[in-house]
């Protein structure tokens, strides 16, 4: 393939033809029911963003996209973030490929190399994985000098300024990019390690892959799609373009198979907001991780007035001062409204205590900004469905 260069200029990275790529891995005929990646728009974005309620393949996916570029472009290279130095430890990390090193005997690897190489190999010192050849006893006796794949943990990202080179490292993957616990630091290490491998190349893309939806995520707001997400049902995909130009593909997706429908009906079939994650039935939004109320003794309460109303729940809205966090809400269920209380509602305004939506004046101010912030911590899975279940509705204007 005849290689050009954005712009005529090989600093400017070159200018793949995303549609032959994308010819070439479906070829691959992986099974139907994963997420499929050649149904993004890669000449149009920098960034696609892939939210699933549970895991739908993406990674595996995701590599044999990133392996298939190589296999058109020689030297293309995969570049796999993780959000913390231990996910990718050797102990974590060396059966991640495990699928595609077997999968109908190997025969990914066999297409992707055009039957040059036989096996993966993960390289522990490098931090990597690379072509092999192995003989009948198992044993290498040939490698791929240029690793396909390296490893990056995001809070190495300042390491890597000074370290790292990837000329050709064209796609990051950033997995499981939604954790438990949200590091306000993430975002800004997760562009720094995008400035220190694609410098000055336009032809990067990075890939975003979560098996967490929650709109409340710090990293929706730092993406500035908290807003659009809300209006997406499981099964949407949207382009978006930030205001100061960013283009990201945004997809919410599930696609169970029959037989996880059935195994999801036949144990998981009660009504319990927490077994939405392990079903994937199709919810609009689907929780396996959120931020936890934390408790300190040097917690200073502020206000207990704010409640939310959600038609089948009353909520209560606890403002704290932190020592570690600043200023959090805390957000729990509760049982009583006082005479006092400020009540957000969707639903029918009939005395002075209630408001409509996310409401007004300094409390319901104070919760959207908070939110924001990712400074929303909940005491349980269902209170979490519950406030953004209400939240989504707000935003919507809906009434129940």
């Amino acid at each position: 393939m005849k290689i050009r260069y954005i712009d005529g200029k090989q600093e400017h990275g070159i200018a793949y033809d995303w549609s032959s790529i994308c010819r070439g891995f479906r070829k691959l005929k992986t099974p139907s029911g994963l997420w499929d990646p050649t149904s993004v728009p890669w000449e149009k974005v920098a960034f696609d963003i892939e939210l699933s309620s549970r895991s739908t393949g993406k990674t595996t996916q995701g590599f044999l996209f990133g392996m298939e570029a190589r296999h058109q472009y020689p030297g293309f290279q995969i570049g796999l973030i993780r959000c913390r130095e231990e996910q990718i430890m050797p102990k974590n990390i060396s059966q991640m490929l495990d699928v595609i090193r077997t999968y109908d005997g190997g025969r990914y690897i066999q297409q992707v190399t055009d039957g040059r190489w036989n096996d993966i190999q993960h390289d522990r010192q490098e931090r990597a994985f690379r072509y092999v050849n192995r003989d009948d006893r198992g044993d290498i006796y040939e490698k791929d000098e240029q690793p396909f794949a390296k490893l990056l943990a995001l809070p190495n990202s300042e390491d890597y300024k000074s370290s790292f080179v990837g000329p050709q490292m064209d796609l990051l993957i950033f997995d499981e990019f939604i954790s438990e616990i949200y590091d306000p630091e993430s975002f800004s290490r997760l562009h720094n390690i995008i400035k220190t491998i694609f410098r000055d190349r336009l032809s990067g893309r990075v890939m975003m892959l979560a098996n967490t939806i929650r709109p409340a995520s710090p990293w929706y707001r730092e993406l500035e799609i908290s807003k659009i997400l809300r209006q997406m049902a499981i099964g949407d995909s949207k382009l978006v373009t930030t205001d100061m130009g960013t283009p990201m593909w945004l997809h919410v997706f599930d696609t169970p198979s029959e037989h996880r429908r059935k195994v999801a009906s036949w144990y998981f079939g009660f009504k319990s907001p927490a077994l939405a994650a392990i079903r994937g039935d199709g919810e609009l939004w689907v929780y396996r991780k959120f931020q936890h109320i934390v408790s300190s003794d040097d917690d200073i309460p502020l206000s207990k007035a704010l409640k939310i109303d959600t038609g089948d729940d009353l909520l209560g809205v606890d403002i704290v001062q932190t020592p570690d966090r600043g200023v959090v809400a805390n957000v729990h269920p509760a049982t009583v409204i006082r005479d006092k209380d400020v009540v957000l509602t969707n639903g029918e305004i009939w005395d002075k205590q209630h408001q409509r939506g996310r409401g007004f004046g300094k409390l319901a101010e104070l919760l959207t900004t908070l939110e924001e912030r990712g400074k929303i911590y909940f005491s349980d899975p269902e209170t979490v469905t519950a406030y953004d279940a209400y939240m989504v509705a707000a935003d919507r204007g809906e009434e129940y």
